[in-house]
């Protein structure tokens, strides 16, 4: 079908309200191009983004339950209202909750029942400290897409991870782990938002390596750096605060959509295990609401991701 048929079975859908088939037919079109479609006319940039944004809305309204707050940030991703970032450095590139608290750094004071999920930890922590094995991949190549900037491109040979969850799906270096230690991450306290979420991997930093600032995808998780070796030259410096690795304070959780960099200025390489923890302040209905919008954004955004941000193109 040429671009003269789709515009015609577009204008016809949309004289009939038919926005459903409009929006079907968009994405066909888009599909069908050789070209971006940022180059077609303005008014149908318009409204293809319109109607993609309106389908992801419509889709996960019926979820909202009585918290304005899921209400919220839900119309803030979809534009139909412009929330405000708490803070001036906090800027998540994905997905922003309104409402919960906004700071760098949190304790273990803010998570009643993680000391238990620790002491499973524990028991495997021989095994956490052992050398990557041949499972273990570079992060940037594992992020994709990252600046082209020197910084980043030095990390492909001086950052290293080992995946032991990816997106909720237990991978290949896991199976060396006994079953409990594997079952902690199904607690209530990690978000189990597929394919976002759950990541546990462990994160080996070669000594001098420097990971420049940047965002999170969403304020909704926090992360938890569990020490497997480490050193008081080791550092992680999010929004204004930095945080050392020292006797009292084995345990860090910070909140990676604040801007946040990290330096490994031992002589020795910075290993830990890190995993993500829903943010202490939602609840439950907000944590299973934030499970409903990224399961159907992950549905949506294959087909209708690009034409969502059309009309913001210039």
């Amino acid at each position: 079908m040429n671009s003269i048929n789709f515009e015609s079975k577009i204008q016809h859908a949309l004289a009939q309200r038919d926005y459903d088939t409009a929006l079907e037919l968009y994405a066909d079109w888009n599909a069908s191009l050789t070209v971006n479609a940022t180059q077609w006319p303005a008014v149908h940039r318009q409204n293809a983004g319109s109607l993609a944004r309106k389908r992801l809305y419509d889709l996960v309204r019926p979820f909202i339950g009585k918290s304005a707050r899921n209400l919220a940030a839900l119309e803030n991703f979809v534009g139909l209202r412009s929330v405000p970032f708490a803070n001036p450095l906090q800027q998540p590139s994905f997905f922003y909750f309104p409402g919960l608290r906004a700071q760098p750094f949190y304790s273990l004071e803010d998570f009643c029942e993680l000391n238990s999920l620790l002491s499973v930890v524990g028991r495997s922590f021989s095994q956490l400290q052992a050398p990557v094995n041949e499972h273990a991949v570079s992060y940037v190549d594992h992020i994709g897409s990252v600046p082209q900037q020197a910084q980043w491109q030095d990390l492909r040979h001086t950052w290293q991870a080992q995946h032991l969850i990816t997106g909720g799906k237990r991978q290949p270096a896991s199976e060396a782990f006994p079953t409990e230690f594997l079952d902690c991450f199904k607690h209530d306290l990690i978000p189990n938002c597929p394919p976002f979420a759950p990541e546990v991997f462990i994160s080996v930093l070669e000594s001098d390596a420097y990971i420049p600032p940047h965002y999170g995808i969403s304020n909704v998780k926090l992360t938890a750096h569990i020490p497997l070796c480490v050193s008081d030259k080791a550092w992680l410096k999010a929004g204004d605060e930095v945080f050392t690795w020292s006797d009292d304070a084995k345990v860090m959780i910070f909140d990676d959509s604040f801007l946040h960099s990290a330096k490994n200025a031992a002589t020795t390489t910075r290993s830990v295990l890190i995993f993500d923890l829903w943010h202490p302040d939602l609840s439950v209905e907000e944590r299973q609401f934030v499970q409903h919008f990224m399961r159907i954004y992950s549905s949506w955004e294959p087909r209708f991701g690009q034409l969502a941000g059309l009309d913001k193109e210039s």
